[in-house]
């Protein structure tokens, strides 16, 4: 029996799984290097590159690429809109930090576990290191 994945759609809060889950998408399709080295790809590589990307946004995110159509722009945009690099985005980072809490009534712990890694990823990407 085969098991379907859900669809990771790219929102304000899931950067880290989106990108890996993209990158998997386009791996899996054999254009991957449409981003990394875009000069050795095919016009139709792009083009099929760029429809995954878009497939793979929520509607909320459009507007980031919008106007672009070259993947790699398109994905630099998200990019730069994404990963975090101010003093302001080690603020929120932080605040969410601060307030995160466990209630197993409405959360597996495994659930739980993957929020808090993915919150210490984002903690050291902003260059706050915290210890457990």
């Amino acid at each position: 029996m085969t098991s379907i994945v859900p669809a990771v759609k790219l929102t304000e809060q899931n950067y880290l799984s989106w990108k890996t889950y993209f990158q998997g998408r386009m791996m899996s399709k054999g254009l991957l290097g449409t981003i990394t080295d875009p000069t050795t790809t095919t016009t139709d590589q792009k083009q099929k590159a760029m429809g995954i990307l878009i497939e793979t946004l929520d509607p909320s995110q459009y507007r980031h690429v919008q106007d672009n159509y070259e993947v790699t722009l398109a994905y630099d945009a998200l990019k730069t809109h994404h990963e975090p690099t101010t003093k302001i985005d080690r603020i929120e980072v932080s605040k969410e930090w601060a307030k995160l809490t466990w209630n197993p009534r409405q959360e597996s712990l495994p659930d739980f576990i993957h929020r808090f890694d993915q919150l210490k990823t984002r903690l050291n990407e902003v260059g706050i290191n915290e210890t457990t």
